[in-house]
């Protein structure tokens, strides 16, 4: 196996400082022609910067997101789309589990503070006092998923609207006079 290269490397390959390089993976201000001669060894290497190297970098491209579970059905099909919608705009997602503790919650969202992600989407079991004075003295931004946080940026679903909403007849918002029934088929296991 081929020894891994180091953005030391890579400067010496193209006759730039490590910091020239450091600036042309994060995103800075370097001469046309300098990017070009980094480019070339970075493609004539095969080089993939290390995410967890880019810590120091401004922006990391990786979003947090923290659910109660994976084995769940619903869990796994939102995560699912958030990584899908994460991909198309060049974000990552990290994805951490809690288990259904409320202490994993916080461990987890400060372990995703000192990975230095752009931004966390919280899906809490529960939103204690700690939880919310984390929350509140974060220096990314949070959304917090299906919970009421009214002091900061919150997604939730209203179920009882929801539910009324089916139950009203669009037309002149009366109540529907016909009877529609809800069917669930049942796995067994026969």
């Amino acid at each position: 196996m081929a020894e891994k290269l180091t953005m030391a490397d890579i400067a010496e390959l193209a006759g730039v400082t490590k910091s020239t390089v450091s600036r042309y993976f994060n995103g800075g201000s370097i001469k046309e022609e300098t990017r070009k001669k980094i480019q070339n060894v970075v493609e004539e290497n095969n080089y993939i910067p290390n995410s967890f190297a880019r810590l120091k970098a401004k922006e990391s491209n990786t979003v947090g997101v923290i659910v109660p579970t994976l084995n769940s059905k619903v869990t796994s099909r939102v995560v699912t789309s958030i990584g899908r919608y994460l991909r198309s705009q060049g974000y990552e997602a990290l994805i951490k589990d809690s288990d259904h503790s409320p202490k994993l919650e916080l461990e987890n969202i400060n372990r995703l503070f000192t990975q230095k992600v752009d931004g966390i989407l919280f899906s809490a079991i529960s939103l204690t006092e700690e939880h919310k004075q984390l929350l509140m003295n974060s220096l990314v931004p949070v959304v917090v998923l299906a919970q009421n946080f009214e002091e900061g940026i919150t997604v939730t679903m209203d179920d009882y609207t929801a539910g009324k909403t089916i139950g009203v007849k669009t037309q002149g918002g009366k109540l529907w006079r016909q009877q529609f029934a809800f069917i669930i088929a049942a796995k067994t296991g026969y």
